[in-house]
């Protein structure tokens, strides 16, 4: 910040200093984007900003931004709005190994006093000491976890260990994870106790999106008949959301990485820019096409390599994962933690 008060080039500054990757190479530009495109903290600073002016630094869960407003044109849909194109230099935190070894150590110290009976394994002990806290339902081989994700290390433990157990801290990707096997079933169908909620709220979810279908089409209609965007989000369930521009590859504005979003969006065009209504898990969406840019090839070519050996570098970590959790799995493993530690 201080050195582009001084005089020095956002541009050139962005492209030698972000951390945001596509920002490197186009001097932190943005592009064009309406309001719901981002998140509220930066949107809200960047829509404060003079043309030309530079925000303060700005926070979001992404890292620390500055901002630059390059320009502002009217909305060309939605009458008495407008759209910005923006620069920003995103820097994020970095944790240190200082902080990596009091979290080892940390969970650590939880493991062994929760083995010796000095705490309680319960939500409020873990919440208390700093630690997020989830107890599952019933967990198959392939299930994701919560907070974790595919977890592949704890799975393999959890599926090799005898209820009541507490494993050692877990590196699952800089995330150390305690966690305690409260049960082991046989594989089946679970009990009416046990999904009745989870059927109840789907069932509500379902019921829901029906009564909104009739609504979805009304609007659609409307849209066809040339209706703009402040009308036609007029209605109390109804959001309007600008999503800047999106490849196949990124996650689009509050609604992620849906493949059949992405996938009717691609298939608009100049004379065709309305999708039909789309099914959602609550409810519908509509697609307006406002802009499609084509793929910049020459920049492709700059990161082929890149992106291939991340992709590489993923399968192979994949099927490492795999491998050791097959082995794990299929060992013959005699346990002396007792004998050693005196409890588990």
């Amino acid at each position: 910040q201080q050195q582009i008060a001084d005089g020095a080039d956002f541009a050139e500054l962005a492209e030698q200093y972000t951390m945001d990757p596509t920002g490197t190479s186009t001097g932190g530009d943005l592009g064009w984007f309406g309001r719901g495109a981002m998140v509220k903290a930066f949107e809200d600073a960047a829509y404060a900003l003079d043309i030309g002016a530079v925000s303060e630094p700005v926070q979001t869960q992404f890292g620390f931004h500055l901002i630059k407003l390059e320009d502002k044109r009217p909305a060309a849909d939605d009458e008495g709005e407008f759209e910005i194109r923006a620069r920003h230099i995103l820097i994020t935190a970095e944790v240190s190994q200082q902080t990596v070894d009091s979290l080892v150590r940390a969970a650590e110290d939880f493991a062994i006093a929760v083995r010796e009976g000095v705490v309680e394994f319960t939500q409020a002990v873990v919440q208390e000491r700093g630690g997020q806290w989830y107890q599952s339902r019933g967990t198959q081989r392939n299930d994701n976890l919560p907070l974790v994700g595919s977890a592949p290390d704890v799975k393999a433990w959890a599926f090799g260990a005898e209820p009541g157990s507490i494993c050692d801290p877990i590196d699952d990707g800089g995330k150390f994870v305690v966690a305690r096997l409260d049960e082991r079933r046989e594989a089946g169908f679970a009990g009416l106790d046990e999904v009745e909620s989870q059927v109840q709220s789907r069932w509500i979810a379902l019921q829901a999106r029906e009564l909104a279908r009739p609504q979805a089409d009304s609007l659609l209609a409307l849209a066809l008949d040339g209706a703009v965007m402040r009308e036609l989000a007029a209605g109390g369930n109804v959001t309007l959301t600008t999503t800047g521009l999106f490849s196949r590859n990124t996650n689009v504005a509050q609604v992620g990485r849906s493949p059949l979003f992405r996938g009717r969006g691609f298939r608009r065009t100049g004379e065709d820019p309305w999708s039909d209504r789309i099914q959602r898990e609550a409810g519908w969406a509509i697609i307006h096409l406002r802009e499609m840019q084509k793929a910049d090839v020459a920049e492709l070519a700059n990161v082929r390599d890149s992106v291939a050996a991340q992709l590489l570098q993923t399968k192979q970590n994949t099927a490492f994962s795999k491998w050791v959790s097959d082995l794990y799995l299929a060992a013959d493993i005699v346990d002396y933690r007792v004998e050693i530690y005196g409890s588990m």
